[in-house]
């Protein structure tokens, strides 16, 4: 017989990774860039490029830490399924289910 499972521990374990994860994506690089270029036309794209960067930066540390919450409750789902599933496998008498 083939066996499945999943450990909450393991589970939540692994959130705490992502959420370091997270905390050091939410120091988001400061980019401190624009006019110092010398040419109007490359200090305004690079400020445009910075401004975008960061964006999508503060975007990824926030997708981060919802996969950290996600595990959690994944974790939290699949030990209330266990719970339940144990509860309704009570033996009766003669070691019937």
């Amino acid at each position: 017989m083939r066996h499945f499972g999943v450990s909450g521990d393991g589970l939540r374990a692994a959130a705490a990774k992502v959420d370091a994860i997270a905390d050091r994506a939410a120091e988001s690089p400061r980019f401190t860039v624009g006019a110092g270029l010398g040419h109007t036309a490359l200090s305004s794209s690079v400020s445009s490029f910075a401004g975008v960067l960061a964006e999508r930066w503060a975007e990824f540390a926030r997708m981060t830490e919802g996969v950290a919450r996600n595990l959690r409750g994944t974790a939290s789902i699949y030990e209330r399924a266990d719970g339940e599933g144990a509860a309704g496998l009570q033996v009766g008498p003669g070691g019937e289910f």
